[in-house]
């Protein structure tokens, strides 16, 4: 593989894969979200823009909806990422209990060989803490948990059925964290701003089959138009060339950012000349940098260990990926309400006091509450920013540990349409793209359906959404957007209006044929909170 024509020998297959791999981003279910001096359990409507921001060619949404999660002081981050270096150490040292008695869990802290910031990480990781406890613990005593999130309430379901006293303590007024599903106004169905997919886990997947959460297999189309809107077939340089700067930071006896490894690898420089599809080669790779490292790690090239982000391992787990057609609430709820395990919701936790042989949870109430073990299962922005002080202070290994881990900008918007324009007309399954259509087949546990689904990606310009994803599993017309890295940042700081605005400019490209097909009217939106 040289640097000028990365692509070669890569599968279609594979590079489809690959090509959307950014989008299991979204299989994100952090712990849950904590601590804040000035609590927002709900999404709260803004006023609708006025006039309606509108781009040409696009009709007005009916609704829009998106999370803010690094401006969410609930949550402080919408994801974790390997930085350059790595963060094994790290893990290593926050996964053990400081004097027994103080576990952390979360989609941060899973076991090797589970990628960090997933549904799957934030479930092994509470299971695993859980499973310490009760090495540890004695029958009798009762364990505090800390957020209501999966990694949370996995804890808590796996010490619950060892029998033990299980309390869980919530800072918002509802159980899920990012993983929750969201009633919305302006939308039939429930919303998610996170676990949009699910990882091809068995223990998750085996979770969601006892709480009946039906899942299909994730096989979109991927859809690929230049910003002039002339769709293109998709070309595999630039994730071609992300696997090449891995690999070859990978035989470096030094880790190294993708952006240096791109450039010391051969990949970079990149002709700037368009090619037969009137694409560069310097467009294909920023279309790979924002269509899959970024939604993948929430971060920008310079910032993502080459070491870590190999683009074959994210594709082999995204290959597999299902998504829950009603979201994984009712798992959710099924653990939150067990009769064996007391939650909480709105109890913000401020501090937690180890004792010699308790240890005491503070809440920004006032109250108090005692237990012989604590899990602290919430966002790891939230322990990077200390929302939640610990006395005495965490040893400085800990400390230093929680700094090594950085979170970056991960979030979605959810736009719903009274049409779905960019469907073409014609809706059979072309041959080859491996999207089906036939009715799922519920005698097949094993294989699950696949339903129609499209994901719609734009080469060249500077789209704010990396990717759409049209589910196509409800009668509404809707696109789930993914926002992330350095766009994340500055689509993020933006107004609702302005915000909007932006990511109606980046589906330009798929919309109506004529300006004046756009009409103007009032869009209820809504800025999530989580």
């Amino acid at each position: 593989m040289d640097g000028r024509s990365p692509e070669r020998g890569m599968p279609r297959r594979t590079f489809l894969t690959l090509s959307f791999a950014g989008i299991g981003a979204l299989a994100l279910a952090a712990c849950t979200q904590t601590p804040a001096p000035t609590p927002s359990p709900t999404p709260s409507p803004t006023p609708a823009p006025t006039p309606l921001p509108t781009v040409p060619g696009v009709p007005a949404p009916l609704a829009m909806t998106r999370s803010n999660w690094s401006a969410d002081p609930w949550t402080l981050g919408g994801t974790v990422f390997e930085p350059v270096g790595g963060t094994a150490e790290a893990r290593a040292t926050l996964r053990t209990p400081v004097d027994a008695r103080i576990w952390f869990a979360g989609e941060a802290l899973p076991e090797d060989g589970v990628r960090i910031g997933t549904l799957a990480a934030a479930r092994a990781s509470g299971a695993a803490v859980a499973d310490d406890v009760l090495r540890t613990a004695e029958s009798g005593e009762r364990v505090a948990v800390i957020g209501a999130g999966v990694a949370g309430l996995a804890a808590a379901a796996r010490l619950a059925d060892a029998g033990f006293a299980v309390s869980v303590f919530e800072a918002r007024r509802t159980v899920g964290g990012r993983a929750a599903n969201r009633t919305v106004s302006g939308f039939d169905d429930p919303v998610r701003y996170g676990a949009v997919l699910v990882p091809d886990d068995l223990d998750v997947l085996y979770d969601l089959a006892r709480a009946d959460v039906r899942t299909v297999t994730f096989a979109p189309e991927l859809l690929v138009r230049r910003d002039d809107g002339v769709e293109v077939a998709p070309s595999a340089f630039g994730i071609a060339a992300l696997q090449q700067a891995h690999e070859y930071a990978a035989a470096q006896p030094e880790d190294s950012s993708m952006s240096a490894a791109l450039a010391a690898s051969g990949a970079t420089p990149v002709s700037p000349e368009p090619g037969p599809d009137g694409v560069s080669e310097g467009e294909w790779l920023e279309y790979a940098l924002r269509s899959a490292l970024a939604p993948a790690t929430g971060a920008s090239s310079s910032r993502v260990s080459a070491t870590e982000y190999d683009p074959v391992v994210i594709g082999d787990a995204l290959r597999g990926a299902k998504y829950p057609t009603a979201g994984i609430g009712a798992w959710i709820d099924g653990i939150a309400g067990r009769r064996d395990v007391q939650v909480a919701v709105g109890s913000a936790v401020s501090e937690v006091r180890l004792g010699t042989e308790r240890v005491s949870l503070r809440f920004d109430t006032g109250e108090s509450f005692s237990a012989h073990r604590v899990v602290v299962a919430v966002p790891h922005g939230v322990l990077r920013e200390q929302r939640i002080g610990f006395v005495p202070e965490l040893p400085d290994e800990y400390a230093a540990a929680i700094a090594a881990i950085p979170v970056g900008d991960l979030d979605v918007v959810w736009l719903r349409f009274e049409e779905a324009f960019w469907r073409p007309e014609a809706t059979a399954a072309d041959e080859g793209t491996g999207v089906a259509t036939a009715e799922p087949n519920e005698d097949d546990a094993a294989e699950p359906a696949v339903i129609p689904q499209r994901l719609l990606t734009v080469v060249g310009g500077a789209p704010g959404v990396a990717a759409w994803l049209d589910p196509a599993d409800s009668e509404e017309a809707v696109l789930v957007g993914v926002v992330a890295g350095a766009a994340g940042t500055r689509l993020g700081a933006l107004g609702d209006d302005d915000f909007l605005a932006a990511a109606l400019d980046g589906l330009t490209p798929y919309g109506m044929t004529t300006a004046d097909s756009s009409e103007s009217g009032d869009v209820p939106s809504e800025s999530g909170d989580g």
